[in-house]
């Protein structure tokens, strides 16, 4: 009988060190996530914006030299491109888009670049231009008939106004 209990007690065990394991240990006292959210990060280990505005400079800069190293590498000016789209500079992410397509002119991710640019801008005939270009390029891609279509009403709409 004595093994039995120690048999049973010993399975419940396990089956709670799974569920542990599992599903990690939560406790409302420690404000802990509920079941199936991501976990955030305690604020104490997010950077300050101070750490955070230097890593997007050092990454800046390293993009940067890395296209200066290699002036024909279009994966290199497409990855400046796109990181100074992100940080909302499009006066410098847009020669950085056009100088993707010196290398490769069929780089349609470039050509998306440079649609963004012009739209943030609010030059309506550069990203037409842009996803004509990418029509050519590829006519089936998803969803570049109703950016075409917007962009064709922008421009009727900009050329009405006074």
């Amino acid at each position: 009988m004595r093994y039995v209990l120690v048999t049973a007690v010993a399975l419940l065990v396990a089956i709670v060190a799974f569920f542990v394991v599992r599903h990690g240990a939560r406790s409302d006292a420690t404000g802990a996530q509920p079941v199936g959210t991501t976990p955030r990060p305690p604020q104490e280990a997010l950077p300050s914006p101070a750490i955070a505005q230097s890593l997007q400079q050092r990454h800046l800069d390293k993009l940067i030299r890395e296209t200066r190293f290699r002036p024909n590498d279009a994966a290199a000016h497409l990855q400046l491109a796109k990181f100074l789209l992100e940080l909302g500079d499009v006066d410098g992410a847009r020669p950085s888009f056009e100088r993707t397509l010196q290398p490769a002119p069929t780089s349609v991710a470039a050509l998306y670049g440079i649609a963004a640019c012009c739209e943030a801008k609010g030059d309506n005939d550069g990203a037409l231009k842009a996803y004509l270009k990418i029509a050519k390029l590829r006519p089936d891609e998803p969803g570049l008939e109703r950016k075409i279509r917007s962009a064709e009403s922008a421009l009727r709409g900009s050329s009405k106004a006074p």
